[in-house]
């Protein structure tokens, strides 16, 4: 253990300190400038897991909205096409109107007349969006495609997409046609399928099914867009599912003879299209729940099937294989000191580098923490971290982050080492830091070259009941360690900080990280269920730092820092009870940290 005690670092620690200061007391009301507020239609609302963002290359469809309140709900005439409808002849109005147009053998010959015209004009459609999608992905194998990202709500009937346009954003109110249910969460990911022109857009959805009379209800996890992936193998259900469960979930055999005459969401080439087609029905994948399900995330890793994972309210978090075959569940990732009592669940999981970092927590006050390393051999991993905290609160977040803007990772999730860490296993020894096992995933992470090589630093952030949020420092290297004591490489010191003042702007239900001040380090933006959302930046010997601060007049369910409008700079979007606000940088204070950042190198 150690330190560096230098002039240059004093100095340089005074001057950061200083910036952060000046921050806190001139900038708070500059930082940021509302822009739009989107209010919810009248009887609808968003809810605490019912926001996602959607990293997209499908291409954009719909032109620059004459105004900022402008809402589509279904495609605007001359522009993309209309979906095609259930029946061969047409839209299902369509169809049911000629039905009562007559009777008769006049009348018949009419009708047969204008099916037949109407199946010839469908067909024309399908092969014209059929070659647009060939000539879309010609386009983006030669890399003419630019990633996009868009913003997700689920509203009680359905979803909100705003789409991401080059000065601009356009809002799609999408009706799912739920009919006795309520959505909860979503999350939606693009995923490749073998012999697919396109990615695959797929919008998992968890939903509220209202019981009969006085009766409970029930929840269930939908996969829309599922139809266009490919079935999940055998081999992989062999391996991976769950003894006791086999398909938790099939299409219906009747689904296939009821989309012959309908092009399926996936089919289409724009994003607008694909999102405007999609609804739940009796062909849509789905999976009964036997939880309360919370916040939904997924995991896509080469070569395998979608998963999605599911927190839930019974010491689990499930994860689910999903194909155009069905939903299958895996098995789950266990939370520390599990008992009989059904409790919230909060979970992370992220690859930073080499290293593999996870998560888990739940209101029996404990939180559990493991980091895994490559070994080169396949799917076998090295257990580097194993601990576990008990405190006075209950968790009700935990998620993983890495302080440097340049190493975000990617998801991941291994269920193999939560199940073998925890000493309630009856099947073998728990494990300890160290060992050796078999994640059986494709976890990912850098190759064994850069095994020497000095990885990222990674923190984990735990909020509470009524409690100061708190961040765990250099994680990977120090574990869930509470003292700040010199440990790993280039000087990392571990400990924990806490978000002071947090816990009295209520209880955390979003959280996000980004550089908002271009200084390379992200800042820890968090949102409350009283309204507030705060913006802390770490200074070096003084901890977490408040720099912006401002309240909502509703709870806040979302918060992301991502560019809508496609200027190179991202935006503050805050999603709340009743609506989304769209908040705008100070534009002068980026363009000066920019070019300050430029000319150092």
């Amino acid at each position: 253990m150690g330190s560096i005690d230098t002039a240059d670092t004093a100095q340089h620690l005074e001057h950061t300190q200083h910036q952060a200061e000046h921050s806190t007391q001139h900038t708070t009301q500059r930082r940021f400038r509302e822009i739009h507020f989107h209010r919810f239609v009248l009887g609808t609302r968003s809810n605490v897991h019912g926001a996602c963002l959607l990293r997209s290359r499908l291409p954009v469809r719909l032109p620059r909205p004459h105004t900022m309140q402008q809402r589509y709900d279904h495609p605007p005439p001359g522009v993309g096409y209309r979906r095609l409808g259930g029946r061969a002849g047409g839209t299902d109005t369509e169809a049911d109107t000629a039905s009562d147009a007559g009777t008769g053998a006049g009348a018949d010959a009419t009708a047969a007349a204008t099916e037949a015209a109407r199946e010839q004009q469908r067909q024309a459609a399908v092969a014209a969006i059929r070659d647009e999608c060939a000539r879309t992905a010609q386009c983006m194998a030669q890399g003419k495609d630019a990633a996009r990202t868009h913003v997700i709500v689920a509203t009680q009937r359905g979803l909100l997409f705003f789409v991401a346009g080059f000065g601009y954003w356009n809002v799609l109110d999408v009706d799912l046609r739920l009919r006795g249910e309520a959505c909860v969460g979503v999350k939606a990911f693009e995923a490749a399928t073998p012999g697919a022109a396109l990615p695959v857009l797929v919008v998992a959805l968890t939903t509220y099914v209202k019981g009969a009379g006085d009766g409970g209800g029930t929840y269930r996890l939908y996969a829309l867009g599922a139809e266009s992936l490919a079935p999940v193998s055998q081999a992989f259900l062999a391996q991976h599912a769950l003894d006791s469960v086999g398909v938790t979930a099939e299409r219906p055999a009747a689904a296939d003879a009821a989309a012959a005459g309908s092009l399926a969401p996936n089919d289409y080439a724009f994003l607008e299209e694909r999102a405007f087609a999609m609804r739940v029905d009796g062909a849509t994948v789905r999976a009964d729940l036997a939880y309360l399900p919370f916040r939904i995330s997924q995991d896509v890793a080469d070569g395998q099937p979608p998963v999605l994972v599911v927190a839930g309210n019974d010491n689990a978090v499930h994860r689910y294989a999903v194909g155009s075959n069905g939903v299958f569940e895996l098995a789950p990732l266990l939370c520390p000191r599990a008992d009989g009592a059904r409790t919230f669940t909060a979970f992370d999981g992220r690859v930073v580098g080499r290293r593999h970092v996870q998560v888990t927590a739940h209101q029996e006050f404990a939180v559990a923490l493991q980091v895994s390393e490559p070994t080169g051999r396949g799917t076998m991993r090295r257990l580097a971290v194993a601990d576990e905290e008990v405190f006075d609160a209950a968790p009700m977040l935990a998620t993983v982050f890495s302080p440097d803007a340049l190493d975000a990772g990617r998801t991941a999730y291994d269920a193999a080492v939560t199940e073998r860490v925890s000493s309630a296993s009856a099947r073998r020894v728990a494990m300890a830091a160290g060992d050796e096992y078999d994640a059986a995933w494709p976890l990912g992470g850098a190759d064994q070259s850069d095994a020497g090589a000095v990885q990222p630093r990674v923190h984990v952030l735990v909020g509470f009941v009524g409690e100061d949020a708190v961040v765990y420092h250099d994680v990977g290297d120090a574990g869930l360690d509470p003292v700040a004591t010199l440990v790993g490489a280039a000087g990392r010191t571990g400990g924990v900080f806490a978000l002071g003042g947090s816990g009295r702007e209520g209880m955390i239900s979003a959280v996000h990280f980004d550089d908002l001040d271009y200084d390379g380090q992200r800042e820890v933006i968090v949102g409350t269920v009283a309204g507030s959302v705060l913006v802390y930046k770490h200074v070096p010997m003084r901890g977490y730092v408040l720099v912006w601060r401002r309240r909502f007049p509703a709870p806040v369910y979302g918060l992301f820092s991502v560019d809508i409008n496609c200027d190179a700079v991202n935006e503050l979007v805050v999603v709340t009870l009743l609506g989304v606000h769209f908040l705008q940088p100070d534009l002068d204070l980026a363009r000066r940290r920019l070019v300050a950042a430029l000319a150092r190198g």
